[in-house]
C-alpha cells in the first residue's frame, strides 16, 4: 500500500503546454507513479459516473509498488466538471497536502493554435500523420477573446490553487532547461531526482507565417497590443 508519507500531487493546467513531455519524463523515475488525464471524460468515460472527491481518494489510496515516493495524475481546468465528478476540484482545493504542479505557456497564441491544430486534426501527440495541410484562418477578434479567455482561465487556477505548496513552470522554461526543471520537479514531489530524457517531438513545427495566412494581418491588429511579441 502507499505510504503515508509519500507525495500526492496533481498536474494542472490547459493543454497544449507540455503536459505530455512532462508526465512521459517524470514515468522515467521509478519512485513517481503518474497517471494521465484521469479525468478525462473520452479516455476515462467511467469518471462521469463516480463521485470526482472519491475517484481522487481512491486514487492516490490505492495500491502501488513499496517503491514509489509520489503518486499523481493530470487534470485540465475543463476536465470533471459535469455534476457529481466536479466533486473533486473541491477535494483538491480543500486538501492542502497535495502538492500542484502548474504548468502554463507563456505565449498563450501558440498554445491556441496548437489546440486548434490538434483539433482538427484529432492528433494529440506527434504520431506521423503530418499536419501540412491544416491552416488557421482565424479573426483578429477570435484571437483576442481566445487569448484573454486563456489569461482569465490561468488567474482562475493560480487563484484555487494560492495556499498549496505549488510549483508553477512554464512551458518555455522547460524546453530551454530541461535537465534542471525536471531535477527540480522530481524532488519537488519528494522523489530522488534522476536524469529523465525527453521522449516526445515537438507536434507543431510550422512557420508562423504558413500555419496562420493572416499572421501579417494578426501582427498589425495586436502591434500596440501587449499580446504583439506573441505573433512575432
Amino acid at each position: 500500500m502507499i505510504l503515508r508519507n509519500n507525495t500526492k500531487f496533481v498536474l494542472v493546467g490547459l493543454g497544449r503546454c507540455g503536459s505530455n513531455l512532462l508526465k512521459f519524463g517524470l514515468r522515467q523515475n521509478a519512485q513517481i507513479f503518474m497517471a494521465g488525464e484521469y479525468f478525462n471524460k473520452h479516455s476515462h468515460p467511467e469518471s462521469l459516473q463516480q463521485d470526482g472527491k472519491a475517484r481522487a481518494q481512491a486514487f492516490f489510496e490505492g495500491s502501488r509498488r513499496n517503491s514509489v515516493r509520489a503518486v499523481g495524475f493530470k487534470i485540465f481546468l475543463h476536465h470533471g466538471r459535469k455534476h457529481g465528478v466536479n466533486t473533486v476540484w473541491k477535494y483538491l482545493r480543500k486538501n492542502r497536502e497535495i502538492k500542484i504542479l502548474h504548468l502554463s505557456r507563456e505565449n498563450t497564441f501558440k498554445r491556441l493554435l496548437s489546440l486548434e491544430v490538434a483539433n482538427v486534426r484529432g492528433q494529440w501527440l506527434n504520431d506521423g500523420l503530418g499536419t501540412d495541410d491544416i491552416v488557421i484562418t482565424h479573426s483578429n477578434e477570435w484571437w483576442q477573446e481566445k487569448i484573454e479567455s486563456d489569461l482569465k482561465k490561468e488567474s482562475a487556477l493560480t487563484k484555487t490553487f494560492h495556499k498549496h505548496d505549488r510549483l508553477h513552470i512554464s512551458y518555455e522554461n522547460l524546453i530551454q532547461d530541461w535537465d534542471q526543471l525536471t531535477t527540480d520537479i522530481q524532488s519537488f514531489v519528494g522523489a530522488q531526482a534522476t536524469s529523465v530524457e525527453k521522449s516526445l517531438r515537438k507536434q507543431e513545427y510550422m512557420p508562423l507565417s504558413q500555419r496562420c495566412p493572416n499572421l501579417a494581418e494578426l501582427q498589425t491588429f495586436f502591434q500596440n497590443s501587449p499580446y504583439r511579441w506573441m505573433f512575432e
